[in-house]
């Protein structure tokens, strides 16, 4: 009992100096830091306090998605046909992707339809809302701002390619993939002086929400060209271009083009695809914390719990039911997204120990632990706390917005088994060129001291 206690003292004495430092003294900073075994609390510091998560919020989504609709669920996407008219229809997989649709195309021709009137795009087993509430405006041209709809395509973005040209001031080359009419790229960028700083960015006018121009420079002889991913504005339109496009390559014709709406219930299927079961996605979601696949997800919850269109509204009732289930009060938690991107998602430190606490309980745990990052070796943790007694050892969710650093997770200590923390803070301002690193440092010492421990 006295070594319990002398434990639980130099938790508390430990969490007390991490909120005493100077670089977030003027920061919200909760704790909550529990014992796996005997489920005592440790260590706390408001832990019931409600704070912003970021990325934290899909531990909520993750959690619920394996208790509801199980680890073996996946997505299907499909194609059927009804007189003259195909359909895709799409079923809410972020990952399928251009190589797919070329498949599903070669399928139709397989099955001898090589004329159609019309393509109809069907999204319909989501609503239409593209973005949740809370987000920010500046985010929505990148890719970890895609907009969400049941009928996904290369996680709705494009791949850009950008090479500096020969001479200082000219357009630099750019390439695109795959090649879409469902949106116009427009290169503003210019290649910029011998090893100058690479500025390229992308921008999509307010005006002009099909429009994105790449803006910046590149430096002049780079020994590497830029590549990254944009948004795609219209899920729905980005998808049937593209199949469009395959059926075509695939000698079926198309007489009018592609529409948006939704499959007659005597359609017949002509071709299927799943994704990877959740127990997979789970992984693919956290350990890079993907934003749309937990958009997703949380309307694919709602679909469970409410029927088509699957919803934010919808998702968010079924979330509130499971807190309350594991002993939550789900008037404590305010659900906006399933992401995290939403600067309107409130939850506390306890509410994300009691969610990881009903992981380790539940028969999936060692899904959720091998789709968490650890410390120094995968995910968002990869390149965090690598030589430190840290690493290895600290299998946690990460998250980040502007002012608000979070970390939940597990923590394999040395001789006290495994314990359960969750670590926000919010309105942290770096203030100096240095905070960064000292927080940095702070996470570091705290974490190292749990598992040493």
């Amino acid at each position: 009992m006295l070594l319990a206690l002398h434990f639980a003292l130099s938790m508390q004495k430990l969490v007390d100096t991490y909120i005493s430092a100077p670089v977030v003294r003027q920061a919200h900073v909760g704790v909550l830091l529990t014992e796996v075994s005997s489920h005592r609390v440790l260590a706390e510091h408001d832990a019931d306090d409600a704070f912003t998560p970021a990325s934290n919020m899909k531990l909520l989504v993750g959690s619920v998605a394996m208790a509801t609709l199980g680890p073996s669920f996946a997505y299907q996407t499909h194609v059927a046909i009804e007189g003259d008219t195909l359909y895709l229809i799409g079923g809410g997989d972020a990952h399928l992707t251009t190589a797919d649709l070329n498949a599903a195309a070669a399928d139709v021709a397989r099955a001898n339809i090589m004329t159609i009137d019309h393509l109809v795009v069907d999204a319909s087993h989501f609503d239409s809302a593209r973005y949740a509430p809370g987000w920010s405006i500046d985010d929505l041209p990148y890719d970890y701002a895609a907009p969400v709809s049941a009928m996904s395509l290369n996680e709705n973005t494009i791949h850009i390619h950008i090479t500096p040209t020969h001479h200082v001031g000219e357009p630099v080359a750019l390439q695109w993939a795959p090649q879409t009419s469902a949106l116009t790229v427009v290169n503003d960028a210019r290649t910029g002086p011998f090893a100058s700083a690479d500025t390229t960015d992308i921008r999509r006018p307010w005006n002009q929400p099909t429009t994105l121009r790449i803006t910046g420079t590149y430096p002049l002889a780079a020994a590497s060209a830029d590549d990254f991913d944009a948004a795609v504005p219209d899920p729905v339109a980005y998808a049937g271009d593209v199949f469009l496009t395959a059926l075509q390559q695939h000698g079926v014709t198309v007489r009018h083009g592609f529409i948006a709406g939704q499959t007659p219930p005597n359609a017949r299927n002509v071709w299927t695809h799943s994704s990877s079961p959740l127990a997979t996605m789970l992984a693919q979601m956290w350990l890079p914390s993907d934003n749309l696949m937990a958009e997703l997800l949380l309307r694919q919850v709602g679909v469970f719990g409410g029927g088509e269109p699957g919803s934010i509204a919808k998702g968010a009732q079924v979330e509130r039911h499971w807190l309350q289930s594991i002993g939550i009060d789900p008037d404590t938690v305010d659900i906006a997204d399933g992401s995290g991107l939403s600067i309107y998602d409130r939850i506390s430190p306890r509410v994300l120990v009691a969610i990881l606490t009903a992981d380790w309980n539940a028969p999936w745990r060692s899904d959720v632990l091998g789709a968490l990052p650890v410390a120094g070796e995968t995910g968002t943790l990869r390149d965090s706390y690598s030589g430190t007694p840290a690493a290895g050892n600290i299998i946690a969710k990460t998250g980040t917005l502007k002012h608000v650093r979070t970390i939940s997770g597990y923590v394999r200590t040395r001789t006290h088994g495994m314990l359960i923390f969750s670590l926000l803070v919010n309105d942290w301002v770096e203030r100096t060129p240095d905070d960064a690193a000292s927080l940095r440092a702070l996470d570091t010492t705290f974490l190292s001291a749990l598992a040493s421990s």
